[in-house]
């Protein structure tokens, strides 16, 4: 089965409580002229090859605060790779095809701007591109601290060029927000477009908290947020790979969104899952509900809400929409005598799906129940130890999930029976499951002190492929096709493998 790609980011920029109001289209047109979400400003994307903007990277020796990591990196027989990246992490990782895209490390070699606010990050920072086999496709040294990053999405994005693996995603490039927190919103933050460690484009500077909302094929949405619930004052924004502008819509503040086939899927606030045409704006389907994970997932022909509505014992059923027209597939309430709340969703995969809205789905309550669902109904439920903290995940026949207790269980995926558990004895960070087993990384902290950290993998039988013990904390961490990666507190991103 496809793997499902799982991170968390302990240190990096704080999401804000949000809302998106109805989604009128302001402005529109083609690669030409057009909004980059704040009211007043410029609308131009320039080209960042040239003097103006003066957002075309800068020069660093990497000699400048925290830009190079200062031990002696990770070892072992489970470490595949390592490569010094700096810290923080200011913007979580992310893969595409063979590479993956973050946003780490200080420099000093550009000036802040002149404010009375308390900016922070502190200083400027880089996009990094590193190709899955460890090599280092990119660096660019930004001008800014880079906030958010997102892969440049393309229809043979995971194509290797020439057998080179990162070679395709890491040329198509990678979407960056620049600019700094203070006050009362962003300082200077803009969007720039990276292809191969040089900028391509950015769009005017605005003082605005602004975000990438999704990246497809077709357009790249920023959004603005502030730290207010609002249903008004917010914009989405759209611009083409090339830098044209596309659309500008009115919104409230979004928290979370993912590009898929020509749309956009948006978490507003904490009432609803919005579908955008990322081509003109136009909203193509609300539902009043939010996805259980808060960030969508479009799973086959699906997308999972837990609905706003409660149910008669107090909690909220699971739902699945259609991805294309947003209409209710199915419900599922749990028993009925308890408060079923979904806190995750995931569908079973496999070649012989006739109708991914029929497939086997398997979910996460908030009492540390798991259930296997079919059409709305129930097939065997299992109680865990303790509340899920990571997954379910699915693959060769088992399902797995880590509960508050530290441990991680193994189900079959059939019947729920137990299959086998370990402990890890610390918070799992990140899990995912493919057809030689599972993989989990797990730390005590966010960083510093005497935290620890392991990583383990695992063959559906229970028998250890490999594992990694440390002592330090993890600024970010991802499971990702059978690897674990993680960037250490002293700034090496770093990959786990048998």
């Amino acid at each position: 089965m496809t793997s499902r790609r799982r991170f968390l980011a302990v240190a990096g920029s704080t999401l804000g409580a949000v809302a998106l109001a109805g989604c009128g289209v302001l402005t529109g047109g083609g690669d030409g002229d057009g909004g980059d979400g704040a009211a007043g400003t410029s609308t131009t994307a320039y080209d960042a090859f040239g003097p103006d903007p003066q957002y075309g990277g800068v020069e660093t020796t990497r000699s400048e605060p925290n830009a190079s990591p200062s031990g002696d990196p990770p070892s072992g027989d489970a470490v595949a790779w390592s490569i010094p990246v700096g810290v923080p992490v200011t913007a979580r990782p992310v893969v595409a095809g063979d590479a993956m895209f973050l946003g780490t490390g200080e420099h000093d070699a550009a000036e802040r701007p002149a404010r009375d606010d308390e900016l922070r990050p502190l200083f400027p920072g880089y996009v990094h591109a590193v190709g899955l086999d460890g090599e280092r496709r990119f660096e660019y040294a930004a001008p800014a601290p880079v906030l958010d990053v997102a892969p440049v999405a393309g229809d043979d994005a995971g194509k290797s060029a020439g057998g080179t693996a990162g070679a395709r995603a890491a040329g198509l490039g990678a979407y960056a927000v620049l600019g700094w927190y203070g006050g009362p919103g962003g300082v200077d933050h803009r969007l720039v477009r990276v292809t191969r460690g040089v900028p391509r484009w950015a769009d005017a500077t605005t003082d605005a908290n602004r975000f990438l909302a999704a990246s497809t094929a077709d357009a790249v949405v920023t959004g603005t947020r502030d730290e207010r619930v609002a249903l008004t004052g917010e914009r989405l924004t759209a611009r083409s790979p090339s830098g044209g502008f596309r659309w500008r819509v009115e919104s409230g503040d979004v928290l979370a969104g993912v590009g898929s086939g020509g749309r956009a899927y948006l978490t507003v606030g904490t009432r609803e899952t919005r579908c955008l045409d990322v081509r003109t704006g136009e909203t193509v389907w609300s539902y009043r509900g939010t996805p259980p994970t808060w960030t969508p997932r479009v799973q086959g022909d699906v997308v999972f809400v837990a609905r706003n509505r409660r149910t008669g014992a107090g909690g909220h059923p699971l739902v699945a929409l259609s991805a294309a027209t947003g209409r209710e597939r199915w419900t599922f309430a749990g028993s009925g005598d308890e408060a079923f709340t979904p806190v995750s969703a995931t569908r079973e995969s496999g070649d012989d799906d006739d109708g991914t809205a029929d497939a086997v789905v398997y979910v996460a309550g908030t009492s540390g129940a798991l259930w296997a669902v079919a059409r709305g109904a129930a097939r065997w439920r299992t109680t865990l130890s303790g509340r899920v903290v990571d997954g379910p995940v699915v693959a060769g026949g088992r399902v797995y999930a880590t509960d508050t207790q530290g441990r991680l269980h193994a189900l079959d995926a059939a019947t729920g029976e137990r299959a086998w558990a370990v402990d890890l004895r610390l918070p799992s960070r990140a899990l995912d499951a493919t057809r030689d087993g599972v993989v989990v990384l797990a730390a005590s902290g966010r960083a510093g002190g005497d935290d620890a950290y392991r990583v383990r993998g695992y063959d559906h039988d229970g028998g250890e492929r490999f594992g990694h013990d440390a002592r330090g904390g993890l600024l970010a961490a991802l499971a990702h096709d059978g690897r674990g990666y993680a960037v250490t507190d002293d700034g090496y991103l770093v990959a786990f493998d048998a």
